[in-house]
């Protein structure tokens, strides 16, 4: 995964699309074209795309929540490394 964005709705997440990547066997990071998305009907407004800086990838991915509701998601992103 190289990056996300979502939807809110009153406060909390109406929707998220991914954004894959993969790792090329000579470390390299490619930007696959089509993101993949869950969202509820009503929503529409998508907020700023967050995204891995180049040649990073996601590694994990920081849930916010306040009580009970998701109210964001944060990118942990790593250099890829060869071994």
């Amino acid at each position: 995964m190289n990056g996300q964005n979502i939807i809110k709705k009153n406060k909390e997440i109406g929707g998220i699309r991914i954004y894959p990547a993969e790792v090329t066997k000579k470390g390299e990071v490619i930007k696959l074209d089509e993101p993949r998305e869950s969202t509820h009907e009503e929503c529409s407004l998508w907020h700023e795309r967050s995204e891995c800086p180049e040649k990073e990838i996601a590694v994990i991915v920081k849930v916010h929540r306040k009580h009970d509701y998701i109210t964001g998601l944060e990118l942990g992103c790593r250099p890829v490394r060869r071994n």
